[in-house]
């Protein structure tokens, strides 16, 4: 016999509970414990020397140092959390993954002119790191070359710096098993868009390392007369270009499984799926679930301004106060997450942004 007391009711308004179904739902309820773990091994060393050698304009510092690191991730769900059965929960990622990488570097600070008619003085630093990652037989070798001048004294430097840059894409993009979700995509050919469309996401053992241009130009000043004493005051402006960003988009593994963008003529979208990836139709053509990876196929373009006051109030029995206050101000964000397609302005952006062709 089935007691009304162990009945749900599914007719109920949100807004006006039933006192029956909570405690129906209370003995339904379910807490997953998912086994997330993570570790970094690493050793390094660093020699140093201020006076190199000498040249007219001073001694040469010199800096070589080299480290060695071991990661390691290991993601293992709660094996409830697996069974795609629990409402309001998408199956985690099993991810197991471990790569080895060493690395060397050197740096130079070179003094060019110091004490010269119109500059105090000007140096150049030049340095450069070099990574092999072991475990993917992958090598990286970037440079970098600063400038800072001192035009009337040490109060007043301009500086200005170019280099190259790279992130190993995480343990994560490389390595997790499917994870699943929900994302609007249009159809290409229906030009239907389905607001919740199921998708899965997974690691890439294939990928590389993003790479990146950074460009900073600024001053700092420290004015000397007694009426600012204490004042510091710095503006840089900053360019980031990054490319090969690692990311994954679902409608662009739709486009190109279709061979379309959404309302394209055939062959607009071309390139096929990459490893891992598929599409899944219902039979009246519909799409079911898509299946992408990541993959290095981002953009971004950042620039921007940093700002910073720093003020030091030196007392003779209340110690030493400083305060200080640091501002970033973007001044674009341009991003795209798909080999050949439109950047889209981030900043000031309520959403998707304007496109920039």
């Amino acid at each position: 016999d089935v007691c009304s007391s162990d009945l749900y009711n599914p007719f109920g308004y949100y807004k006006v509970s039933i006192p029956n179904n909570a405690k129906i739902v209370g003995a339904a309820l379910i807490n997953t414990k998912d086994l997330n773990e993570s570790k970094l091994n690493q050793v390094n060393a660093v020699v140093s020397t201020g006076s190199l050698l000498d040249l007219p304009a001073g001694p040469v510092g010199f800096a070589l140092g080299a480290d060695a690191r071991h990661e390691e991730l290991a993601q293992a769900p709660d094996p409830y959390g697996t069974t795609d059965d629990l409402i309001g929960s998408s199956p985690s990622a099993v991810t197991t993954g471990q790569r080895k990488i060493w690395g060397t570097f050197a740096e130079w600070n070179i003094p060019v002119l110091r004490n010269v008619p119109g500059a105090h003085s000007l140096s150049t630093t030049v340095a450069v790191r070099h990574e092999n990652f072991a475990s993917s037989s992958q090598k990286t070798t970037v440079p970098k070359v600063g400038v800072r001048w001192l035009p009337i004294d040490d109060s007043l430097a301009i500086r200005a710096s170019w280099s190259k840059g790279f992130r190993q894409p995480s343990l994560y993009e490389l390595f997790s098993t499917p994870t699943a979700g929900l994302t609007p995509i249009t159809h290409p050919l229906t030009k239907i868009n389905e607001p919740e469309q199921d998708v899965t996401v997974a690691g890439n053992r294939r990928l590389a390392a993003e790479k990146t241009r950074y460009t900073n130009v600024g001053f700092v000043w420290s004015p000397q007369f007694a009426a600012l004493k204490g004042l510091t005051v710095g503006v840089d402006y900053w360019d980031v270009n990054r490319t090969g960003t690692v990311t994954n988009n679902y409608q662009d593994t739709v486009n190109r499984f279709f061979g379309r963008v959404p309302g394209g003529a055939a062959g607009s979208a071309p390139g096929g799926l990459l490893p891992g990836e598929s599409v899944v139709l219902f039979p009246n053509g519909d799409l079911k679930v898509v299946n992408s990876v990541f993959f290095n196929i981002g953009e971004t373009k950042v620039a921007g301004l940093d700002y910073s006051i720093n003020y030091v109030l030196k007392t003779d029995r209340l110690g030493r106060f400083e305060f200080s206050t640091i501002w970033s101000q973007y001044t674009h964000y341009l991003q795209r997450s798909a080999a050949g397609g439109q950047f889209y302005e981030l900043v000031n952006q309520a959403k998707i942004g304007r496109a920039h062709v």
